[in-house]
């Protein structure tokens, strides 16, 4: 007995199963002028409002929805790293600001989910280029539902002087569509 397709009519779907991918793909790839951009906008304190951070949101995360997206106040974490679970008060429906470093972001953004902040923000070592948050390791309890993105290390260094002194920042993470390319 031979596998595979049984007749013509069976080699016809396939091959037009295979065309309707590649114009698919080619849209896609060549042809979409537009690109989803997440994106991270201060809206307080006054003196920083519209600053847009430079990014990268996670991959094992829930992304930003589109327009306003997510707003809120900025709360840093304790313990800072959130390698182990989150003691901060206050952290409920926050953005939950820690350091990079000690563990996996998996694990920071589970901690920043199982103690009800809103989103993690995750302060770079440095200002260098930043890494895309993956799955690392420990990703044995699926995708986290709350957006998870890492900042360059002076953005959170600011962002730390700044609550340290009491002052309230307030922030957006969002998605937009930017044109990339001319489609004429």
């Amino acid at each position: 007995m031979r596998a595979g397709p049984r007749n013509t009519h069976d080699c016809a779907k396939i091959l037009a199963l295979l065309s309707l991918a590649l114009v698919w793909l080619a849209d896609a790839a060549f042809f979409n002028p537009y690109t989803f951009d997440q994106r991270i906008e201060v809206l307080e304190p006054k003196e920083l409002e519209g600053l847009v951070f430079q990014s990268a949101f996670a991959q094992f995360a829930a992304m930003p929805g589109l327009g306003h997206g997510l707003e809120a106040y900025v709360t840093i974490a304790d313990p800072i790293y959130a390698c182990e679970p989150i003691t901060s008060p206050d952290v409920r429906d926050t953005i939950l600001l820690v350091d990079r470093g000690h563990c996996e972001f998996y694990t920071k953004a589970m901690h920043g989910r199982d103690a009800k902040a809103s989103a993690v923000l995750i302060s770079n070592v440095a200002d260098r280029e930043l890494p895309v948050p993956t799955w690392g390791l420990d990703h044995n309890e699926g995708l986290i539902p709350i957006p998870t993105a890492i900042i360059m290390g002076s953005d959170g260094i600011t962002l730390k002087k700044l609550l340290k002194k009491g002052v309230p920042v307030k922030l957006r993470l969002s998605g937009v569509y930017i044109e990339t390319r001319s489609i004429f």
